[in-house]
């Protein structure tokens, strides 16, 4: 006995129950997005409308057409050796069924309709398909097939189905209407082959049915899709493995870390870091530990020796990043720069702390840096006023920037940069007001 599924419906319980589903789905989204402290980016956030959005496009419609759908339809096509029989469903309930035997049946014939239709920037496979059964008493029962309902599957798969069975079904006959060419294509090859055509054959149809820019689009998107997918492999490989030096190095070098950021132990960790030293000695890494720690404990012109000499280093090859798996080199020489900078403005060389801050601020890519004022506060005490000043005004366009979208971003925003409040900004405009003076 074969069973062929005609037509999919929602019974009206199941529609509603769904209903009621995605509307506690989206209160709790909606809670869980807006009214806890939860962190959640902005790209997040679009992410997650965008999936309830899609959500709601594809499964509301089916069930408000199920809901409203009071018509009987033929639900099923059992098979058996003698007979073929059809059931008649009305909203997921049983209503009848019809018997007819084989040796009764003059013609079964589907007439099939596959249209490409093309909505906006969208398009999408509509297949509609009318079953005559003639009987040899010249009675015809007649039901229509819509794939308007189908929710999964090829839109044509019906009409596969009574192929693949047609041995079974006595004088059966079929015809395929309809402007979406490749729908002839792949049922004809499954009624010879018994199997549809692969994915590509489709893809290269649609590709080639599109106009010329489409294609151009196309072939983009595919670019950029190779291309991510190739980054992603990258990023995704394996670290290289350590040689046993190599990971010494990187004990000392952890350990020293620790003692600085979470034990405040300076002079031990000076101590570790001299003997990852040992191993390797031409690590930026190394010595910028080592200037953090000197600044700890107030040895500024060391921690300066030492920072300046961890700049010959900077791209030489990196044991750390290694240890990390870091793809790309990083900006390593940007945090020497950066905390040479504050060592120079305690020890007041202020031609020097300009010069560090002008590095940093060509090649620093974020956002809120307060490089801007640091320069411009070098700059200040070097009597440079006009240039003090355009950096002071930077600055002051960076805070405000900054509490603008502090507003609009999550408490992950505020956990990962700086910050930057009213204060700053009554302290920057004491610094505009300085400069204005000696103008």
């Amino acid at each position: 006995m074969i069973k062929i599924k005609v037509q999919h419906q929602f019974s009206v319980f199941i529609s509603i129950l769904a209903l009621i589903a995605i509307l506690v789905i989206s209160v709790c989204i909606g809670y869980f997005m807006f009214m806890t402290e939860t962190d959640i980016s902005s790209k997040t956030r679009s992410d997650i409308y965008a999936l309830i959005g899609i959500f709601l496009f594809v499964i509301v419609p089916f069930i408000f057409t199920s809901i409203k759908n009071k018509t009987e339809y033929v639900s099923d096509i059992i098979i058996s050796a003698d007979y073929i029989e059809l059931i008649y469903k009305e909203k997921q309930k049983e209503t009848k069924r019809t018997r007819i035997l084989k040796d009764d049946i003059e013609v079964f014939e589907a007439i099939v309709t596959i249209n490409k239709v093309n909505s906006g920037k969208t398009s999408y496979i509509y297949c509609n398909s009318v079953v005559t059964i003639e009987l040899k008493n010249r009675c015809q029962i007649q039901f229509l097939q819509n794939s308007s309902n189908q929710l999964w599957g090829s839109p044509y798969k019906f009409i596969l189905d009574l192929i693949k069975n047609s041995i079974e079904i006595p004088n059966f006959k079929y015809q395929i209407n309809g402007n979406y060419e490749f729908a002839k294509k792949d049922i004809e090859n499954y009624s010879i082959y018994k199997k549809q055509l692969p994915f590509s054959e489709q893809l290269k149809y649609d590709y080639k049915s599109q106009p010329k820019i489409i294609k151009i689009i196309y072939l983009i998107l595919i670019f950029i899709l190779i291309g991510n997918l190739c980054f992603m492999g990258y990023l995704s490989m394996p670290a290289g493995k350590l040689t046993k030096e190599e990971q010494a190095y990187m004990k000392h070098y952890n350990q020293a870390y620790e003692l600085r950021t979470k034990k405040n132990q300076y002079q031990e960790a000076i101590n570790e870091l001299n003997k990852a030293e040992d191993y390797f000695s031409n690590t930026a890494e190394t010595y910028l530990e080592k200037a953090y720690c000197y600044n700890k404990l107030k040895e500024y012109d060391k921690a300066i020796t030492v920072a300046k000499e961890g700049l010959k280093y900077i791209d030489s090859k990196s044991i750390y990043r290694k240890y990390h798996n870091f793809k790309f080199v990083g900006k390593k020489d940007i945090e020497l720069y950066s905390l040479l900078g504050r060592l120079y403005k305690k020890t007041k060389n202020y031609e020097e702390m300009k010069l560090c801050y002008d590095y940093v601020i060509t090649h620093i890519k974020y956002k809120y840096t307060n490089a801007y004022f640091q320069r411009g506060y070098a700059q200040y005490y070097l009597s440079d006023f006009n240039s003090a000043l355009q950096d002071f005004y930077k600055h002051k366009e960076i805070i405000l920037q900054y509490i603008q979208d502090q507003a609009e971003e999550t408490p992950e925003f505020r956990h990962t940069n700086p910050t930057y409040d009213k204060n700053d900004l009554i302290n920057i405009e004491k610094w505009i007001t300085a400069c204005k003076k000696y103008k």
